[in-house]
């Protein structure tokens, strides 16, 4: 039996490195050339109304009270707060490109 390290977030948001154990009999590597697939443990989805640069604001919001409190590791509020702020401008972005559509096709029409 082999272990693989898989990467698990925990009910905090932590993510911590945990070694799972993968088959290594014959029918779990098929043949030589192929390799066995580890199975991963099911991890815990987080869904987040990310609509408005709004929803997007509450979400940093949270993800600094929960760096500020210790609950999950600051690099990794780091790296989420980049992509979220990524998000935010491109939310804005496509708003303003949708009212200057429209802005465009009002002054067309006159």
């Amino acid at each position: 039996m082999m272990l693989y390290l898989a990467l698990v977030t925990c009910s905090q948001g932590v993510v911590r490195g945990q070694f799972v154990p993968v088959e290594t009999t014959e029918e779990a590597w098929g043949s030589e050339a192929s390799t066995p697939t580890p199975r991963l443990p099911r991890r815990r989805r987080f869904r987040a109304k990310l609509q408005s640069v709004n929803d997007v604001q509450s979400q940093l919001a949270r993800l600094y009270r929960e760096a500020r409190s210790g609950s999950i590791r600051v690099e990794d509020a780091s790296r989420l707060a980049n992509i979220l702020a990524i998000l935010g401008r491109m939310i804005g972005d496509s708003d303003l490109e949708a009212r200057i559509a429209a802005l465009e096709t009002g002054a067309s029409a006159k």
